[in-house]
């Protein structure tokens, strides 16, 4: 049996393959019509259209509130010179151009812009030094919470942030375990079951993961009354390779090939009985899942990253070479990364990207939040 055996109608979508999607080398987004779209590593200095305002400090840089709209007094667009002169003048006099920017509401480097790489903390895995850490956004300074140093490496598909923050789930070698955000406190699950891939559905205290326990399935785990209750059953030469619920809780996205030997496609299922059994992708190669709100699945492809509506259509290449996505909690920036290009947080309004270099080699994010 193949899990494509599984499906009410295996030939009910037919599908085009991902190379007939594929961009060119660099970073290539199919943003809507009129977006502007930067190669990898440009930042683009350009200011938007002007904005009403009734204060000058309602303005970006070094532009002033000139008759209900903020305008650029001396037209040179808030940027540096030759001489790095010029830039946020007004409100900074001294500044750094090649100075990061922080969440504080300020222009730390004269382009114009201000809190560019977003707000908040970035949590990251690190296999060098085995550790969960984060990167505070306001100050930019890496904190670290835990060093696994005792019991193995954490991967970043075996890692992720609960729902209001509390606490970071993840796996070592398939044992689970919870670290509390705010107290610090280590739980070990002790459940009988293997967990890889955890992820957490709605509740702060429930979660999903794979096992090979008994046989391939995904199961459902519940932290206060330590109890496993199983969702869906796979054939037994079936591995699947990541899992992702929806914000909403109501779906489960997982990873996996319809036959052995078979690229992985993706899938959703039901979480609350694993029902409806849906196959959305076809010849994508799929891991390292990450939803965008409750519409759309991004994923790991050949060459880049790719995206699938939830209902399976609209399959599109979205970036390429990056290897991996994740989202802040608003979805209105993203991180970008992979092995030979420099991480990048992507403006998904605008489509502008920043230079995100404050990681270690072998840093690894895994989550943002608020």
């Amino acid at each position: 049996m193949t899990l494509n055996d599984l499906l009410p109608n295996k030939f009910a979508r037919i599908m085009g393959t991902l190379a007939a999607l594929a961009v060119p080398a660099g970073l290539g987004c199919e943003a809507d019509e009129g977006s502007p779209v930067y190669p990898a590593g440009s930042q683009s200095t350009s200011q938007p259209t002007s904005q009403p305002c009734y204060s000058d400090s309602e303005c970006k840089g070094e532009r002033i509130c000139v008759s209900g709209y903020c305008q650029d007094p001396d037209g040179d667009n808030g940027s540096y010179d030759q001489n790095g002169t010029g830039g946020n003048s007004r409100n900074n006099p001294i500044i750094d151009p090649e100075a990061k920017d922080l969440c504080d509401q300020k222009d730390n480097n004269g382009n114009g812009l201000f809190d560019e790489l977003g707000c908040g903390k970035i949590y990251v895995t690190t296999a060098s030094d085995k550790e969960l850490a984060f990167f505070d956004l306001t100050t930019l300074g890496k904190t670290v919470v835990f060093s696994s140093s005792s019991i193995g490496t954490i991967y970043p598909e075996d890692a992720e942030v609960s729902p209001y923050n509390k606490s970071i789930a993840f796996s070592v070698n398939g044992e689970l375990y919870r670290l509390g955000l705010t107290n610090a406190v280590l739980t070990m699950a002790g459940n009988e079951k293997n967990c890889f891939y955890p992820s957490w559905n709605t509740s702060i205290d429930s979660l999903v993961c794979y096992s090979w326990w008994d046989g391939p399935l995904i199961y459902s785990f519940d932290f206060y009354d330590l109890e496993a209750s199983s969702i869906f059953n796979f054939p037994e030469d079936v591995e699947i390779v990541d899992i992702a619920v929806s914000p909403n809780g109501q779906k489960i996205a997982f990873s996996a090939p319809p036959s052995k030997g078979s690229k992985e496609e993706v899938y959703t299922i039901n979480s609350s009985n694993g029902s409806n059994l849906e196959q959305l992708t076809s010849g994508a190669g799929s891991y390292r899942l990450d939803w965008k709100g409750n519409e759309r699945i991004f994923y790991s492809c050949p060459g880049g990253i790719c995206s699938v509506s939830s209902n399976g259509s609209d399959q599109k290449t979205e970036f390429s070479g990056y290897s991996h996505l994740v989202f802040n909690q608003d979805y209105t920036k993203a991180i970008l990364q992979a092995l030979e290009s420099p991480t990048l947080v992507l403006d998904l309004n605008t489509s502008e990207t920043f230079d995100l270099d404050i990681f270690d080699y072998d840093s690894a994010v895994f989550g943002w939040t608020n």
